[in-house]
């Protein structure tokens, strides 16, 4: 499975593709590149497919970093920056489970630190649920898509 086939797929099909995915079992540590995928209230219709396609967000790095444990890439072609830590963690609960990247860091702006990101493995896809946390309750918002980068080789 790659990204691009996960563009089109509707809201229940991502709902079942995640409940079959893998939690894993350790974080994974790599540069991921990503796509922004179907979602609830507006992240369900069409004018959201044509804005998820030109959101700013590329994609994250997972792991190995001192200060935190991940930070997205945000922006277009060659001016993507590094924005937005967040924690790694596995999380076992009673809905089987998940990575969970979340966002509660001092360095985010408040409405960011509300938000923690589900992840689980399929196919060699990571399929991400972000969730937003208001009044104690947990708000699903939209998909997403990640798989690790290519190992490019440099030209000499």
């Amino acid at each position: 499975m790659r990204l691009d086939e996960l563009r089109d797929a509707s809201l229940d099909e991502l709902h079942d593709l995640y409940e079959k995915g893998e939690i894993p079992d350790e974080v994974p540590t790599a540069d991921m590149r990503g796509v922004v995928l179907a979602g609830r209230g507006l992240a369900r219709t069409s004018a959201w497919d044509s804005v998820a396609n030109l959101a700013p967000w590329s994609g994250m790095r997972i792991g190995d970093r001192e200060t935190e444990d991940g930070v997205n890439y945000v922006g277009y072609g060659p001016l993507v920056f590094e924005r937005y830590g967040f924690e790694t963690y596995v999380e076992r609960d009673r809905e089987g489970g998940a990575l969970v990247l979340d966002y509660d860091v001092p360095e985010n702006p408040y409405a960011l630190r509300r938000l923690k990101e589900h992840v689980r493995e399929v196919d060699g896809i990571y399929l991400g649920r972000a969730y937003v946390e208001v009044g104690g309750r947990r708000v699903f918002l939209h998909y997403y898509a990640m798989e690790p980068e290519e190992a490019e080789i440099p030209v000499r």
